[in-house]
């Protein structure tokens, strides 16, 4: 693929309900901030990393999931592994070529580990202190209680 298209489009139900499951269990910010995102993505940040060749894009397909060596070829893994214990052979990696991906792979691992982080972030910073508290109450109660009624017969057995 050496071009981009507008990405599909369609009306059907099953397009529709395809996109997220059911849009109607979806709030419709939500829904449009990720078509906001897509657009973004697809349309501006991908084609201006590929016109500007960033991480040599060039050489490579506009989007694609295989990964390639500097010639802009598909990897040849076999080329860098023993082939008796399939461990990386750091001399032969290095005498053949870094592993590239297409700029579109590159920017959806990206993006996907910065929504990861973004999460994580955003729970542990509004909500953290709330998980702190239910936490610490939790572990009070079952040092108190020593467990439901099969754990206090189990450790009243066992000591």
């Amino acid at each position: 693929m050496n071009s981009l298209g507008i990405s599909s489009f369609g009306l059907d139900w099953n397009t529709v309900a395809g996109f997220l499951g059911s849009p109607l269990a979806i709030p419709g910010f939500a829904i449009i901030n990720l078509l906001i995102g897509f657009v973004l993505d697809i349309y501006v940040v991908i084609p201006v990393a590929n016109w500007s060749n960033l991480y040599d894009a060039k050489k490579f397909p506009l989007i694609s999931s295989h990964t390639f060596d500097s010639t802009g070829a598909i990897y040849n893994v076999t080329r860098i592994l023993n082939p008796i214990t399939f461990e990386i052979d750091l001399n032969s990696y290095n005498n053949y070529s870094k592993i590239y991906l297409s700029n579109a792979f590159v920017f959806e691992y990206g993006l996907g580990f910065a929504t990861l982080i973004a999460t994580i972030s955003h729970v542990a910073l509004f909500h953290g202190e709330m998980i702190l508290q239910v936490w610490r109450k939790t572990t009070r109660t079952l040092k108190e209680q020593l467990g439901d009624v099969h754990t206090r017969i189990m450790k009243k057995n066992y000591e």
